[in-house]
């Protein structure tokens, strides 16, 4: 990347990047990363460097080298950029995530933040914005919420509350409830999971989801078969009234059939169906009857 004054270059090998000042005989300051570069921005004044490694954005000084702060992400970082003016950042993670991040505000927007907040109550993400130190005990307890998740994706609901409650005991700032936290994201997973296998037409893995589901929360009162039944009717009526998939749309139809035989069909379905009987010869008579 070369600088809007024509005066620096920046190139990238691995897990090393340089800035090339090209008006003093191509000497060069090198940012050494712990993982490989895969993406670097120059700000407009060409003082400051975001460069994207790993789980992280890291904030140099262009002119010594020297590492300003990390911005910590969940998810490895794709993509940064610069603000025009050069005080926001902007990155991409791997999770479709994109945010926005503030450097050198104001002095007196410190002072005032400084006043209204006490530094033990601030966050990693408010530490970061205004390049305070981030104790590692902080950025442990964000690996063990990361570990919770997985644990939740995993329908482990035990292990993932106790992921939860050991990040509360390492980072006094996070206000959730751990046996909460490890329902919800449980719960939604298994929901989310069911509905997938049920829209794909995977009735077996659905059901098994929706009765793991049952056991996780009391309030879902819901037949396991029966809430597949509905997914797969009203998938195969839009794959037949929307995407024209006549055979797909049938075997949607049948998988909820077989799951309750007193299924009723949809009367929209029937119509589609009988259109494509008449008009098309499909030889599926036996529905519209």
């Amino acid at each position: 990347q070369l600088s809007e004054d024509g005066q620096q270059v920046i190139s990238v090998s691995g897990k090393i990047a340089q800035i090339w000042n090209v008006d003093h005989e191509a000497t060069s300051i090198t940012l050494q990363h712990e993982t490989p570069v895969r993406h670097i921005a120059l700000s407009s004044d060409g003082r400051k460097v975001i460069s994207a490694a790993g789980n992280a954005a890291l904030l140099w000084e262009a002119d010594s080298g020297r590492l300003i702060t990390t911005l910590s992400h969940e998810y490895p970082v794709t993509y940064v950029e610069f603000s025009p003016d050069g005080q926001k950042i902007v990155t991409v993670s791997e999770d479709n995530k994109i945010r926005v991040w503030k450097i050198s505000p104001p002095t007196q927007v410190l002072i005032n933040e400084a006043n209204r907040l006490k530094l033990r109550d601030l966050n990693i993400e408010q530490r970061e914005q205004y390049f305070l130190p981030v104790p590692d005990s902080m950025r442990h307890a964000q690996k063990k919420i990361i570990r919770g998740k997985q644990f939740a994706k995993a329908g482990l609901l035990t292990e993932a509350q106790q992921a939860f409650a050991d990040a509360k005991k390492l980072d006094n700032t996070l206000r959730f409830d751990p046996a909460v936290k490890a329902q919800i994201l449980t719960v939604n997973h298994a929901l989310n999971q069911g509905k997938q296998f049920a829209k794909s037409g995977k009735s077996e893995a659905a059901v098994r989801e929706f009765t793991k589901l049952a056991k996780l929360n009391p309030n879902f009162t819901l037949d396991p078969k029966l809430k597949t039944r509905d997914i797969l009717i009203n998938t195969g009526e839009s794959l037949l009234i929307r995407d024209k998939k006549l055979k797909e749309a049938i075997a949607m139809i049948q998988q909820a059939q077989q799951l309750d035989p007193n299924s009723k069909i949809p009367v929209a379905f029937l119509q589609s169906l009988c259109w494509y009987d008449s008009v098309k010869h499909s030889r599926i008579s036996e529905y519209c009857k």
